[in-house]
């Protein structure tokens, strides 16, 4: 038996190649420029909650308020900015960027799916679709 979840979000590039792997049958499509932007804003939305996408010179402002705060929270860690550099090499390398702008609508998953507990535990955000 398999389970759809709604999913409606931008991922990492090659999180879909991983999906596929563990038995999922995710519903998905590259976004147009004007689609990647607004998923882009969704996910800073995500991530930190508080940015928020306007014309280039708010961006610019936006993003430095962010990036600021990153650092002060890296400083507090002792976390230095080439760790973090360092670490986003690795990441990407391993899970891949945004840059092909994978958007998944929807996944269906097999009952013995490990992603199945997470999902169910953030409804608001994964809500099971049930026919």
């Amino acid at each position: 038996m398999m389970r759809t979840f709604q999913y409606r979000k931008l991922i990492r590039d090659k999180i879909l190649q991983s999906m596929l792997d563990m038995g999922e049958k995710p519903e998905w499509r590259e976004l147009s420029d004007d689609d990647y932007a607004a998923a882009l804003q969704d996910k800073l939305i995500e991530e930190s909650a508080e940015i928020v996408l306007g014309d280039k010179d708010k961006l610019v402002s936006e993003l430095a308020d962010l990036q600021e705060v990153l650092d002060c929270l890296a400083d507090t860690k002792g976390i230095t900015r080439e760790e973090i550099v360092k670490a986003q090499a690795k990441k990407n390398d391993k899970v891949g960027s945004f840059k092909q702008r994978i958007f998944v609508e929807v996944t269906t998953l097999p009952d013995d799916n490990e992603w199945i507990t997470y999902l169910q535990k953030h409804p608001e955000r994964y809500p099971e679709i049930t026919a």
